[in-house]
């Protein structure tokens, strides 16, 4: 008996190739995989037989595969980005290969030291209100807090916020192609974010992740 791979039919009966081919993310259809193209050309008449349908699974399995190891790597990448941006070994005292190594040092909460090495180099960070948005703190009580950032360490949320921030200037400055570009798109209206700046967005997960798709768009070239 054939066993489907990404769609949900029970048995190998005549099938929808304009609906198998709409479960496939646009921009890996224009990657135009010849396996792909070959079922393409006849899906709203072809009738799958078992042995075509199942390669035409494994035709999409293969396609998507490398992207969804790209997906990975991009995503240890990132948090190997916000190490660094916070400091990394040097102040963490700890060591952070992958998302969940960036886990428990966040819920253990960063040292406030780390954040201190944020705002030195993210200058952004020191205008305004943008730490206050960003992170949940006020700079000024930052300032109070120097004299014994080494001894304290940052609440699980305020240490959530940092880290995302720091991923997030890190995913800009790949994307805008320079630090200083990323410290100012952030402070822009986004039309990809109803106009709205992505430092505006901060302050909830739901808005910071808004602005973290909004990034993914620009980076394959969607602008809206």
């Amino acid at each position: 008996m054939c066993q489907p791979f990404l769609m949900t039919e029970a048995s190998c009966k005549a099938v929808s190739w304009v609906s198998a081919i709409r479960a496939i993310p646009a921009h890996f259809q224009d990657r135009k995989e010849p396996r792909l193209l070959k079922f393409e050309a006849s899906r709203d008449t072809f009738k799958a037989t078992c042995d075509e349908r199942t390669a035409f699974m494994t035709a999409i399995t293969e396609t998507l595969e490398p992207f969804v190891l790209a997906g990975t790597a991009a995503q240890e990448n990132e948090a190997i980005r916000a190490y660094r941006l916070l400091g990394g070994r040097k102040i963490m005292k700890r060591t952070v290969r992958d998302s969940l190594d960036a886990h428990d040092v966040i819920v253990k909460g960063i040292p406030a030291k780390s954040l201190l090495y944020l705002v030195e180099g993210v200058r952004v960070l020191s205008t305004g209100d943008v730490l206050n948005k960003a992170i949940g703190i006020s700079i000024r009580t930052l300032q109070r807090r120097k004299t014994d950032a080494r001894q304290k360490v940052l609440s699980t949320e305020q240490s959530s916020r940092a880290w995302r921030f720091a991923e997030i200037i890190g995913q800009a400055t790949d994307i805008m192609g320079s630090q200083e570009a990323a410290e100012a798109w952030i402070l822009e209206p986004a039309i990809g974010l109803n106009n709205r700046k992505p430092i505006d967005l901060l302050a909830s997960a739901a808005g910071a992740e808004a602005v973290e798709n909004y990034l993914t768009r620009l980076e394959f070239g969607v602008y809206t």
